[in-house]
């Protein structure tokens, strides 16, 4: 019976060490991507009314 125990807790810790690649790897996918926003974000000069922000932009005054 030790040796069908010791199969299944193999089997059963494969398991959970793929399951935690997996959610390791999109855990740091979503991190990445927040970063990419924020950096898009601090460079836009005008940040959310970007229409507004063409008309501003075309204006010869400013």
């Amino acid at each position: 019976m030790q040796w069908v125990a010791r199969q299944q807790f193999h089997r059963t810790s494969t398991s959970m060490q793929t399951w935690g690649a997996v959610l390791l790897l999109v855990a740091c996918a979503l991190w990445v991507r927040l970063a990419f926003l924020l950096v898009e974000q601090s460079d836009a000069s005008c940040y959310g009314e970007t229409q507004n922000c063409d008309l501003i932009e075309a204006c010869p005054g400013s």
